[in-house]
């Protein structure tokens, strides 16, 4: 699992959520659609990710820079998809696109939906490690 084990107890009692599932669900497409137009081969996958996943995460936070615990969790994320979906290559079960929407869009809906719930902690995370950076 990707997520701290308190997250899924946590977003199942949350009363009120801030955004619709929608607009959630709407940003992880649009993410792995512009991931499917950067991704040229095997080899852009994780580092195009990441890219991706850390620039949406600086943006929906408002910081500059991440935590490490959150680039490990983004690289946890580049890698439970790069896993999945070479396995499945490998045995010839499925396309590259084929998995990116099947493999990669649930993973990065639950991540945007672990950055909704965690908000205030991560962004206060994030900009102690500014402040860190900065002594």
């Amino acid at each position: 699992m990707v997520y701290p084990q308190n997250y899924i107890a946590k977003s199942r009692n949350a009363l009120l959520p801030t955004r619709s599932p929608g607009m959630l669900e709407r940003r992880a497409k649009s993410l792995v659609q512009v991931f499917l137009s950067r991704v040229s081969s095997i080899n852009d996958v994780e580092n195009t990710l990441v890219n991706l996943l850390s620039d949406y995460t600086m943006k929906e936070l408002d910081v500059v820079t991440l935590s490490p615990s959150l680039t490990q969790t983004i690289i946890k994320v580049s890698n439970e998809y790069h896993h999945q979906s070479s396995f499945a290559s490998l045995l010839f079960l499925s396309p590259p696109a084929q998995s990116a929407w099947s493999v990669l869009f649930p993973l990065v809906h639950r991540y945007f939906c672990y950055i909704e719930d965690e908000k205030q902690m991560l962004t206060e995370g994030c900009r102690i490690e500014l402040f860190l950076s900065k002594v």
